[in-house]
């Protein structure tokens, strides 16, 4: 997760890079546009909760607040299973076992689909 948060990051900066550039080659064109368009894009990659875009003087500049990127990072690697059972029915590991259950059965299917199987009514 921390990769592809990274991986955003920078795609945003050269996002910029590219706007600023705009902006130093068209003395018309408006901040205020370049700006909404950075904030549609900042949301478009869900970067919102931890970054924030400034206009500087007619240059566009990215912020990043790390207490946010921290708490925001604290449950990668995590997943939540909602399921409609009672907690008597069944319990948190046996929910679990059957989500990772589905998993081996959606591999089988998968691997069912890319051989090339002659299938006749017997």
């Amino acid at each position: 997760m921390a990769k592809t948060r990274i991986a955003k990051l920078q795609s945003m900066e050269k996002y910029l890079e590219g706007k600023n550039g705009y902006l130093r080659e068209h003395p018309r064109a408006l901040v205020s546009k370049a700006l909404e368009a950075a904030r549609e894009r900042i949301k478009k990659l869900k970067l919102e909760t931890w970054t924030r875009i400034k206009d500087e003087s007619g240059t566009l500049k990215i912020e990043s607040n790390e207490e946010a990127l921290k708490e925001e990072s604290y449950l990668d690697g995590c997943y939540v299973i909602k399921t409609d059972l009672k907690e008597n029915e069944a319990d948190t590991y046996l929910v679990h076992d059957r989500y990772k259950d589905l998993t081996e059965v959606e591999k089988v299917f998968r691997g069912c689909k890319t051989v090339n199987l002659e299938v006749r009514p017997v």
